[in-house]
């Protein structure tokens, strides 16, 4: 699934159970130093990778999670996807130049 790349990603908290079996796919993470929007802005016009940004209407349990008020950066992975994990890998090391 798509958190075996990001988890290995230096500079990226993931928000996500480590054992997803049954779960769906829907990853939520950060990287250190930079807002969520500002990461979504250059996946999506740089590397066209859609995401979504923000507390995406839980702001409670972004307060639990420890990234209110500012949230995360949702990635949602879906069937026709292909190598999304070396993809947004890529593009998160990337981005961290070009914010």
């Amino acid at each position: 699934m798509g958190n075996k790349g990001l988890l290995h990603t230096p500079g990226v908290s993931l928000y996500t159970p480590k054992d997803r079996y049954g779960l769906a796919p829907v990853i939520s993470f950060n990287i250190e130093r930079y807002e969520p929007g500002e990461v979504g802005a250059v996946l999506d016009h740089v590397f066209d990778i859609k995401v979504r940004t923000g507390l995406h209407c839980a702001p409670v349990a972004h307060k639990t999670l420890g990234t209110y008020p500012l949230g995360t950066i949702r990635l949602s992975p879906g069937y026709f996807n292909t190598g999304i994990d070396d993809c947004s890998s890529f593009a998160l090391l990337e981005s961290k130049d070009r914010i």
